[in-house]
């Protein structure tokens, strides 16, 4: 056995190679490599000053020390050796400084970083709490070895906590310091009446590419000299822009430490699952134009994340919420020190894990103004109930009544759905060989249902897609770049149901079709795609992740005479194949496969023509740019929901559904507000994917706009608005979606929102930007 003893040093040639970056940040490029044969993480930093190298070197040797003298150990094995290690810490395993290269080398941990796999991976969903419980141990663990070392983290978040199977470790020392030389600080600090708003220009940084932290930007390069932290795990007395002699102490860390503990146990990202005071304050994380707000409300109204009650009960009742609360206490002094958060949590945990806990004895109690919206959750209740309806007829061999007088026309076998009348529905002859693909198509989602589509737009960078722009060096190409932005809103304990995805630079095959007037082929196509679940986030999630694959298989045969065509078998096969997944894969008593479901909106671009297809009430506009720099709608897509769609509400009725008021809207059977859905087994009778196509010739000589937005958005903005919108932002695809979901917030939208917005435009320069109108 080993133990990391004195500090190694190595050269660039004794490392297997550094290949491409895991991570770029702009303070340091992060590797994998091999270091003795053994998988690890090479962290170069970018040191072009004299201040820099000396920040290199404070690290190391803080790095080291925690390395070498934590008192908390544990062995793992490296190379065929057993190292001790610090339990819950980063060690440093070797370092190089010959310049011009200096780097650390660090254990490589596979599974990245904790923040990654709580909000952006579907195994999160089977974690039980004793495991997460498990990681906040270590990491407390970690951080009380710190602070017996007079070491002061400054920079405690799950972005910086690795995770490698069971084995956590606090990462990214580049902040840290000692208790001393931070003191000796702010007393300079005071003494020269250097007493900025350090706080205010602060933002959050970026989560790990791979497997390894690297934060947006280092001291020396984007954070200031004068700023530290994220805004959302820093203590209030830091925050504080009144505060005169601001310093970081084992106090700010213990403060940090139970927003992560919260956010480990909820698997919520601080601030995003609450509804606060501004309605713009929901996604504070996400917008990042209302930091200034969110501060004020931390420091003045002892605004902090919502514990997850629920948790709470089934983990360590009033105790572990109580611990909570005593380590983000506005008051300093009345934080626990981490040796007793230590023990805390270990009888919490000890007692979980042996089956030895209780749940609250109190009723529960949330602070006003800070629970989720009362009547998202009521709403949640009432679908819930009658699925269950749903569901407790599915185990007769009989039809599925949903109310006295109607019946499903599909029948239940064994408890499942038959998907085979679906099927016949939508391909009539050609049923078979789409059997086959939906038969594919869940095989395929079984090894690949781990991937998350886009989701939430959140700091650390979230769910932002952005498309290639193509190439085209005679400028005959029509070029898409587009960019997502996507929050909760203040759905609360709904949290987030959209999802969306861009595909871009699709291979179309050699002669099939070809739009360009001159009848050449057009290799490639650009496929968005945005969908807004109900019921849970079941349904979008199987499609954003489906769908896509979908339309490459059909693409690949090339079967379909048209892009249409392509668009509509691709939204009938992902319904089907949800169905197929239901019968084979899941529990169809469960009561929420019956009454879940997604509505999907779809574009793609191919040469100079542009396709939607539309299943539900998202809405696609697609604007054109007028000579005076105007903006005018020239092609809507149809909201289809039972309050804006009169011809659906016929279809409807023709098939046999009562439109039922509910919630002050008429529903499908009381259930439903959209009239198309991907999903929704129980009512599929009446609900079909079979989408609305539209097909637009794109002009040479103008430019467009592309929005493509759930009903988050449109419930609050009409088609107008959106144009003004755009034509007062930079035209930035990134910039522009933020805007119109920013918007929506603003005006109380009580919905989740995703906004896509591309930008079309004919061998333009895609550096060149138009400036916003004078507002």
């Amino acid at each position: 056995m080993n133990s990391v003893k004195e500090l190694r040093y190595v050269q660039k040639d004794q490392l297997g190679g550094l290949g491409e970056p895991v991570a770029v940040g702009g303070g340091a490029v992060v590797y994998r490599s091999t270091l003795d044969g053994v998988p690890v993480a090479v962290r170069q930093p970018r040191i072009t000053s004299a201040a820099a190298l000396q920040r290199f070197q404070t690290q190391v040797e803080l790095q080291h020390r925690m390395t070498v003298e934590a008192r908390s150990r544990a062995w793992i094995h490296l190379g065929g050796k057993q190292v001790s290690v610090p339990v819950g810490l980063l060690p440093l395993l070797a370092v190089c400084e010959a310049p011009p290269f200096y780097c650390t080398v660090t254990p490589w941990f596979a599974d990245g970083s904790l923040f990654d796999a709580l909000h952006r991976s579907h195994d999160s969903r089977n974690w039980d709490l004793v495991q997460r419980l498990n990681w906040a141990l270590q990491l407390a663990v970690g951080l009380e070895s710190l602070h017996e070392l007079g070491i002061v983290h400054r920079d405690i978040k799950t972005a910086n906590v690795l995770l490698d199977g069971d084995r956590v470790a606090l990462a990214d020392f580049e902040l840290s310091a000692t208790l001393d030389s931070l003191s000796r600080t702010s007393a300079q600090k005071q003494q020269s009446g250097n007493t900025r708003d350090w706080a205010s220009t602060d933002g959050p940084t970026r989560a790990q590419a791979g497997a390894n932290v690297e934060p947006s930007a280092g001291p020396s390069a984007g954070r200031l000299a004068h700023m530290v932290g994220t805004t959302v795990y820093l203590a209030p007395e830091l925050l504080s822009a009144v505060r005169s002699g601001w310093t970081f102490t084992y106090e700010s860390d213990v403060y940090a430490f139970g927003i992560t503990l919260n956010e480990i146990i909820s698997g919520c990202v601080p601030y995003v699952d609450r509804r606060l005071s501004e309605p713009e304050l929901h996604t504070v994380l996400e917008t990042r134009f209302n930091e200034l707000q969110l501060r004020t409300a931390i420091v003045t109204e002892h605004l902090r994340p919502s514990l997850d009650i629920d948790a709470l009960e089934h983990s360590g009742g009033k105790r572990l919420g109580e611990l909570i609360q005593q380590c983000w206490d506005h008051d300093p002094s009345k934080r626990p020190s981490m040796a007793q958060v230590v023990q805390h949590l270990t009888e919490i945990h000890d007692a979980l894990r042996d089956g030895r806990v209780t749940g609250l004895t109190e009723a529960r109690k949330v602070r006003p103004g800070l629970h989720p919206d009362p009547s998202c959750q009521v709403g949640r209740e009432a679908i819930t109930l009658r699925a269950d309806a749903f569901a407790a007829s599915a185990g007769k061999p009989t039809v599925v009544e949903i109310h006295q007088g109607h019946e499903s026309a599909f029948a239940i076998a064994n408890g499942l759905v038959e998907p085979a009348a679906l099927l016949s529905s939508y391909f009539n002859e050609d049923s078979s060989r789409m059997a086959l693909l939906a038969r594919t198509l869940t095989g395929w989602y079984a090894k690949n249902r781990h991937q998350k589509p886009g989701m939430v737009t959140m700091a650390p960078a979230g769910f932002r897609q952005r498309s290639n722009w193509s190439t085209n060096p005679s400028g005959s190409e029509w070029r898409l770049e587009a960019e997502a932005f996507a929050v909760p809103g203040c759905r609360g304990s709904d949290r987030m149901e959209d999802r969306h995805f861009i595909e871009c630079s699709v291979q179309v095959p050699a002669g099939w079709p070809k739009p360009s007037p001159d009848g050449k082929d057009m290799p490639v196509l650009h496929l968005l795609g945005v969908f807004d679940g109900h019921g849970s986030d079941a349904v979008a999630d199987f499609a954003a992740l489906v769908l896509p694959e979908a339309f490459r298989q059909l693409l690949g045969n090339a079967s379909t005479a048209s892009i249409q065509g392509m668009l509509r078998d691709a939204l009938c096969i992902t319904d089907v194949s949800w169905m197929q997944w239901c019968s084979e894969f899941t529990d169809q008593r469960n009561t929420q496969n019956g009454l879940v479901g997604s509505t999907a909106l779809l574009a793609a671009l191919h040469g100079s023509s542009l396709y939607l297809a539309n299943v539900g009430d998202s809405r696609a506009v697609l604007y054109e740019e007028r000579p005076d720099s105007s903006l005018e709608p020239v092609l809507i897509t149809r909201d289809q929901n039972c309050t804006s769609a009169p011809m659906e509400i016929e279809r409807l009725r023709h098939r046999g559904a009562r439109l039922v008021p509910t919630g002050g809207a008429l529903r499908v059977e009381g259930l439903v507000l959209v009239t198309r859905a991907i999903g929704d087994i129980a009512l599929k009778q009446y609900l079909t994917a079979d989408p609305e196509l539209y097909q637009h010739q794109l002009r040479p000589n103008r430019s467009y706009v592309l929005v493509l937005a759930t009903d988050g958005l449109w419930d609050v903005a009409s088609n107008d608005d959106v144009a003004e919108l755009i034509q007062r932002t930079v035209k930035l695809p990134g910039l522009l979606a933020r805007r119109l979901v920013t918007e929506a917030l603003q005006r109380q939208s009580q919905d989740n929102i995703t906004a896509m917005v591309g930008l079309l435009s004919l061998g333009a320069d895609p550096e060149k930007r138009t400036t916003p109108a004078s507002s």
